[in-house]
């Protein structure tokens, strides 16, 4: 069998790219990432691809091949599917954002590291009035801490809980029972100004390191949440957490895999310094793009309507047993078909007529677990 042709275009979860040959180098070109910027790759089967550039260097993919020997799609790491698409992707909302442009100021630099020397444990560092942006980019450039952000701006210590759940997830390192960080500050701020008790949907977000042929390197993020929510401005006042960065391990994208940019610690871990966030401290205020949840919507509409028919529930192994009353099959069909999509790391077994169970990761056990007991209270 001879090598097949991997040009095209592809989406993995709602990443889309296109392996196109630049002068005999193949690179996924990426809506929002500048030409020369672009993941390179490399040939090591007939049918494997290998990044080798950027964030995602060291990532496989295995194509899938039909009978005309055509690319029908293929295996990201050998966990995450990988989908052909017919036409080429568009820029995902609220992707391809750069950082703001700090200039260089050693006398700045100079007052940040005094200040930050001042600091008291779990204190909050004196700016002196610069840009709240401006000195998480500082701090996040000395990689001594891992920042998390949230809208609770009182919190003394984190323990090891989940509150919400990872979409999509499917063998990748997500949904662990964890304390979560970043050690990109910019990327954790965007959790202290998004107010989530106001949403419906998911958000999304990340940032991803892209490097030139020569070396340059180019952070590019992306802040989205669903379309039906962004016209009421879901932003709210909240904290900068920088937590000790050596309790926290880096999470790869999935086992075996290469390194994510998020951090976990498995044990309970208190900040060594707090800083107040506003909405307009967050630089990519006017930039957070609306994606379409529609499905994630409608999981949450008819998860209100099943659970306002729970009978009693009991734990099992690496879950709970649900028993329903006077439930609608359709609704409780629906509800089990969609988050069998939409959470594929969380199985779910119809016993019988009124009864389903319920398994998965640390962060399912967690987040159920606490929607029970407040049913249950």
């Amino acid at each position: 069998m001879s090598a097949v042709d991997p040009t095209g275009h592809y989406s993995i979860a709602d990443w889309g790219f296109a392996v196109v040959d630049r002068d005999g180098t193949l690179v996924m070109a990426t809506p929002g990432v500048p030409e020369g910027y672009e993941p390179r790759l490399e040939r090591p089967g007939e049918t494997g691809l290998k990044i080798v550039s950027g964030f995602l260097a060291g990532a496989e993919i295995e194509l899938a091949v039909n009978e005309e020997g055509r690319v029908i799609g293929g295996m990201a790491g050998g966990v995450i599917p990988v989908e052909r698409l017919d036409s080429p992707p568009e820029i995902a909302p609220g992707g391809g954002l750069r950082a703001p442009v700090v200039p260089p100021d050693p006398e700045r630099d100079r007052l940040f590291a005094e200040r930050w020397a001042e600091t008291s444990p779990g204190g909050i560092p004196v700016i002196d009035g610069h840009p709240v942006h401006v000195f998480v980019d500082w701090l996040s450039r000395r990689d001594e801490v891992i920042f998390h952000g949230s809208t609770r701006t009182s919190i003394e210590e984190f323990v090891p809980r989940r509150e919400s759940m990872e979409i999509g997830n499917d063998g990748r390192q997500g949904n662990l029972g964890a304390v979560y960080g970043t050690h990109y500050g910019l990327w954790a701020m965007f959790f202290a100004i998004i107010d989530r008790s106001s949403l419906r949907g998911s958000i999304r977000n990340g940032v991803g390191m892209y490097e030139s042929a020569t070396g340059d390197r180019l952070d590019l993020y992306r802040f989205s949440v669903d379309h039906r929510s962004l016209p009421q401005r879901p932003f709210t006042a909240g904290m900068l957490y920088m937590l000790p960065r050596d309790r926290f391990e880096r999470i790869a994208l999935y086992p075996g895999g290469p390194f994510s940019n998020e951090w976990a610690c498995f044990e309970p871990v208190r900040p060594v310094a707090r800083l107040p966030v506003k909405p307009e401290d967050f630089p990519f205020l006017d930039q957070i793009g609306g994606h379409d949840d529609g499905d994630l919507v409608r999981l949450s509409e008819v998860g209100d309507e099943v659970f306002a028919h729970l009978a009693g529930f009991a734990p099992i192994t690496g879950g709970f047993r649900l028993v329903f009353e006077g439930l609608d099959p359709s609704i409780r069909d629906e509800w089990i078909e969609l988050g069998r999509r939409l959470f594929p790391d969380i199985a779910r077994t119809l016993v019988d007529e009124v009864t389903v169970e319920m398994t998965g990761p640390q962060a399912f056990l967690d987040t159920m677990g606490k929607r029970l007991a407040e049913l249950d209270g």
